[in-house]
Parts: structure tokens; sequence; C-alpha cells
């Protein structure tokens, strides 16, 4: 059962390397961008969800 779950797991590492791998050997550039977009966006939001969780917290 323990060997079927590493199995499994172990796969999916491979999987999600290699689609990585595709994707960043497709268009790098491209890539990076939307990364560092979304980061950006990520960033700003939780800012955002900090700041009324702060609001709440002191009413």
């Amino acid at each position: 059962m323990q060997r079927d779950s590493r199995e499994r797991i172990g796969i999916a590492v491979m999987l999600a390397l290699a689609i990585g791998l595709a994707i960043a050997w497709s268009n790098p550039v491209a890539r990076f961008k939307a990364d560092l977009r979304a980061d950006a966006k990520g960033f700003a939001f939780s800012l955002e969800y900090a700041a009324r969780q702060l609001e709440n917290v002191r009413h």
C-alpha cells in the first residue's frame, strides 16, 4: 500500500517537472512575465486582505 502511494507521488512529481520543462522550453520569456504579474497581483491582494483583517480586529 505504501509502495503504491510512493510510486504515485513519484510519477506525479516527474509529470509535473516534465510539464514545467515543456512550458519553459516552449516560451520562457512569456512564462516568466506571467509569473511576475501573478506574483505582483497576489502580493497586492495579500496586503489588501491583511489590511481588511486588521480593520476588523480593531473594531
